[in-house]
């Protein structure tokens, strides 16, 4: 594992959603797979427009989302 950092919000999002970047350099070439960072106590984003009191354990990259949810929440949500 490793750590990316990136000059501007719209390189993050265009990475993270690509799900792998590819590094060039003189002497190698290699394709790295680009995670969020992700946390273990985010709150669950809820489905519907409802509140959820449950703990968020999946993350949805898709850059219209960006949002943590639960097990349950996450098989409500159309986003992903």
């Amino acid at each position: 594992s490793g750590r990316v950092v990136f000059v501007n919000a719209h390189s993050y999002y265009a990475a993270v959603t690509a799900n792998y970047l590819m590094i060039e350099c003189d002497k190698f070439c290699k394709v790295i797979q680009i995670d969020p960072y992700l946390s273990d106590s985010v709150p669950c984003a809820g489905a519907n427009g409802r509140w959820c009191p449950n703990m968020g354990q999946y993350f949805c990259r898709s850059l219209k989302c960006m949002k943590y949810y639960c097990a349950t929440c996450w098989d409500l949500n159309p986003h992903h």
